[in-house]
């Protein structure tokens, strides 16, 4: 009999030392049920929401949905959110999913990436009356047009220090800036430029240059210290 009340002792003792353990999960389960996603609103055909539209469409989206739906977690969209500001809420836990984004080793160090699920090349380009730019040298001291906070791979980086840089908040700014000559090139992902062009019927009015930058992989990615951050990995862990 001894023996039978001691074991049955250590058992309980055991059952409420897992007890803590438990209801940590069970809350971190219900808090995860719902992820909050944001990314660009014009990074074609990658993350993009469409005209009148309150949700993201993409191919980045449609991945991630693929995996949320088989694990019962619902997605809450936050758009017309500018980037920079996109990657300062991922930090402070109020994202928890960026749709799309280059990796730098920067980045690396408070950010979780899935594994690569494209590529994206970056282009210049300008209105077709400016010469066409093959070399990076020819753009010095000339005004560029790009996202705050967007990466933009090493070719471009090098040259920064030579350029007049203006960040801008929205893809569709650039465009506008160059048709008013208020910049003279602007730098984005080339299919995002061309799609964006073909959809607004601008293609006779701008050209994207010859001239070879950086090709980067695209990822999802949250910040280390999400407090869902088991639950993402399990879903970046299966994505195709």
């Amino acid at each position: 009999m001894p023996i039978l009340y001691n074991t049955l002792q250590h058992v309980f003792i055991a059952v409420l030392l897992l007890l803590p353990s438990f209801e940590s999960d069970a809350r971190n389960n219900q808090q995860c049920a719902r992820l909050t996603i944001a990314g660009a609103q014009s990074w074609y055909p990658f993350s993009y929401v469409q005209p009148g539209d309150t949700s993201y469409s993409g191919v980045l989206k449609t991945k991630l949905k693929a995996q949320t739906d088989k694990q019962n977690i619902r997605l809450k969209h936050w758009t017309e959110l500018p980037w920079k500001r996109a990657e300062i809420n991922l930090e402070k836990g109020n994202i928890d999913i960026l749709l799309g984004a280059f990796y730098t080793p920067e980045r690396a160090k408070k950010w979780y990436f899935s594994s690569p699920l494209a590529s994206s090349e970056l282009v210049l380009f300008s209105l077709k009356e400016t010469k066409d730019v093959t070399s990076l040298a020819q753009i010095y001291n000339k005004d560029v047009a790009y996202p705050y906070g967007m990466a933009t791979g090493k070719k471009f980086s090098a040259i920064t220090s030579k350029i007049k840089t203006e960040h801008i908040i929205h893809h569709e700014q650039i465009y506008g800036m160059l048709l008013k000559k208020h910049a003279d090139f602007g730098l984005l992902p080339k299919l995002a430029v061309k799609t964006y062009l073909q959809n607004h019927l601008l293609k006779d009015k701008f050209k994207v240059h010859p001239v070879e930058l950086d090709t980067q992989k695209v990822y999802l990615v949250t910040a280390k210290s999400n407090p869902c951050l088991k639950t993402i990995k399990t879903i970046f862990n299966h994505l195709s």
